[in-house]
């Protein structure tokens, strides 16, 4: 799929990019968001499984 010329004006608008590594971002990425996302160093969050007791107590804390 080939970048459409609006979203590679974001990317350069948003990032310090030059529009060849916009394109080339774009396409390895996909999304203008995750193209941004990458420039700025925003990673997934990883949420650790809580164990039953956990999970009810931090509902406790949550309700009060």
């Amino acid at each position: 799929m080939e970048p459409q010329e609006e979203e590679i004006n974001i990317i350069i608008r948003q990032t310090c990019y030059t529009r060849e590594k916009s394109i080339e971002l774009l396409k390895l990425h996909g999304t203008v968001e995750e193209v941004i996302k990458d420039y700025l160093g925003i990673t997934k969050k990883v949420e650790t499984p809580v164990s039953t007791n956990q999970g009810i107590f931090k509902s406790i804390r949550n309700f009060l």
